[in-house]
């Protein structure tokens, strides 16, 4: 699993409580067998929340680190950016859980929300 998320910069607090989420998460999988009986391979990647190291960390996750998924992005820019680069259509991957609200990435086939809708 692969996770692009701001661990240093500004929005570094909340970039590393969605890493830590994600980590407790996967350990816990992992402690009751893994799926499939594999362990999940949590990789994150800092962007700083810059859109440019967004879109390079996501093709070293997915091109060799291997990613078969990415979880629990930050941020409507880089997720946009990620749209628009259409990474996740040309490699068949989804985006699990996204830290923004915002109706441009709501309808997208490969990205999956994992909050309710903001009214």
């Amino acid at each position: 699993m692969g996770q692009s998320v701001p661990t240093t910069g500004v929005d570094t607090e909340t970039g590393k409580a969605l890493a830590l989420g994600a980590t407790l998460y996967f350990s816990r999988v992992n402690a009751n067998g893994g799926m499939n009986v594999e362990a999940i391979n949590h990789q994150i990647r800092d962007d700083g929340n810059h859109t440019k190291r967004t879109i390079a960390n996501n093709q070293e996750l997915i091109d060799k680190q291997n990613a078969i998924a990415l979880v629990s992005f930050y941020g409507t820019n880089n997720t946009s950016e990620l749209i628009k680069s259409k990474t996740l259509e040309r490699v068949n991957i989804a985006l699990i859980g996204v830290h923004s609200s915002a109706d441009i990435i709501r309808n997208h086939p490969y990205i999956f929300h994992t909050h309710a809708r903001f009214c």
